[in-house]
């Protein structure tokens, strides 16, 4: 019983939290609109006696009216009694909603979804004020733009973000560390609010690492370890990790390069810490277990099926991101063959990336639109994906799936420039590969 109090007391702090941010949402709202309103009223007087040739004092007494009035609209009682009641009303619904949802019968830990469900309000209200959060690699942000642009991590944020980490804090202390539920609630609550948008930590920039960015890195790497690594005594959780992995671990490859002290060019500070490497090695094999716990299930596997989106960031975390690092560390290591594991897991990934007409891959599920080509795009015409196709063509006679394209210049493909190009960024790794298959020294 106590700890439904405790939940309820939660639910009632995080109301109350939440109105506060609308309160204050509403009277900025009106001081933007009042601003702007004076402002016009003062330019349209100023033009009005500029056309007259006259100068006349400006008439503050119809927009100051005009203002009052709005106020007194916008703040009357009967206002908002309705808003209030319709808050009240959305807000128990969302919660009665959460424990029909988390506290049936076929649920695990009651006690623990006590603190889940009244948290589900106050995540509810996080992620709508991240709607506009930024993303990395567009722009380099100044002091303005970052106060301006909501985001996950913004001090704005800070009151919310730890209420929730308090609830958090009070539920997983009931789900056992053996448990990989814990970490669904920290991937939930705390990480896919960046994920959604692939945001970078408040502190960081477009090239430049932060400490928050690496401490953001450091808890998805910990939050993907303990999803891939625990058992799930709850099966609705358990199908929340077999649905979310795909896109943390795609988070994580798309900005891990903020370990690295630039972002630019990340990749070849990366590969040679054996931190690094070791964890691509080990995401090659959990993306592999989380392929084959979808396909063990039919339901699941049905579940999955019907969001592409899903597969596709499973194939792309391990052809751009996991299994390349893991490649490029395996010819570093001189272990390179053509019949290598990692070889023949490549080629068949990219196939199924792919796919055909007989067997169409959530690649083609998507349609031949821009998304469809950004995709496309990621995997095969980038330097990495460029890279492979080459290596396992030059040196073990196997031609991958998927066309490159080329720019046209003269009529013709400008094919030798990008082999020039591939051979200039990856020297090193081409010239170890002669010298383990072909003795070279």
């Amino acid at each position: 019983m106590i700890h439904v109090v405790w939940g309820l007391f939660f639910l009632v702090i995080s109301m109350v939290l939440i109105l506060c941010y609308l309160l204050a949402a509403i009277a900025c709202s009106w001081l933007v609109a009042s601003t702007v309103f004076l402002v016009y009223s003062f330019l349209a007087a100023l033009a009005k006696g500029m056309a007259t040739n006259e100068t006349p004092p400006v008439d503050w007494k119809r927009p100051l009216h005009w203002l009052k009035m709005m106020r007194v609209k916008l703040f009357n009682r009967r206002v908002v009694k309705l808003f209030l009641l319709g808050f009240l009303a959305f807000v128990l619904m969302l919660y009665l909603n959460q424990r029909r949802q988390w506290m049936g019968p076929e649920n695990a830990y009651h006690t623990a979804k006590e603190y889940y469900v009244a948290g589900q309000p106050l995540y509810a209200a996080r992620k709508f004020l991240c709607l506009f959060s930024r993303t990395p690699g567009f722009w380099r942000m100044n002091t303005l733009q970052r106060w301006l642009l909501m985001g996950p991590g913004h001090p704005v944020m800070m009151p919310l973000n730890t209420l929730q980490r308090w609830i958090y804090d009070k539920g997983v202390e009931h789900i056992p560390k053996s448990d990989g539920e814990w970490a669904v609630w920290e991937q939930g609550w705390f990480l896919y609010p960046y994920v959604r948008k692939q945001s970078i930590a408040w502190d960081c920039d477009r090239d430049n690492p932060s400490p928050g960015m690496t401490i953001l890195l450091d808890e998805t790497w910990e939050t993907l370890e303990a999803m891939a690594t625990l058992t799930y005594a709850d099966p609705e959780m358990q199908l929340q990790y077999l649905k979310n992995f795909p896109a943390l671990a795609f988070y994580y490859y798309f900005l891990h390069g903020y370990y690295a002290p630039k972002k630019s060019g990340s990749f070849f500070d990366l590969i040679n810490k054996p931190l690094h490497t070791a964890r691509s090695h080990t995401m090659v094999r959990w993306l592999q277990e989380l392929e084959d716990k979808w396909q063990a299930d039919a339901s699941i596997h049905d579940e999955i099926h019907k969001r592409p989106l899903i597969e596709l960031a499973r194939q792309e975390t391990l052809l751009n991101g996991a299994l390349h690092m893991a490649l490029v560390d395996v010819i570093r290591q001189g272990e390179f063959r053509c019949d290598h594991p990692y070889v023949l897991l490549y080629r068949q990934a990219r196939q199924e990336f792919v796919g055909s007409k007989g067997s169409p891959s959530p690649l083609m599920r998507l349609g031949r639109g821009k998304q469809y080509q950004s995709h496309y795009d990621l995997i095969i015409n980038t330097i990495r994906g460029r890279f492979h196709n080459r290596v396992f063509r030059w040196y073990c006679g196997i031609e991958m799936a998927g066309e490159e394209r080329f720019e046209i210049v003269n009529n013709q493909k400008w094919i030798e420039v990008e082999d020039r190009h591939v051979r200039s960024i990856y020297h090193k790794e081409l010239q170890l590969i002669e010298e383990n298959l072909h003795g070279h020294r």
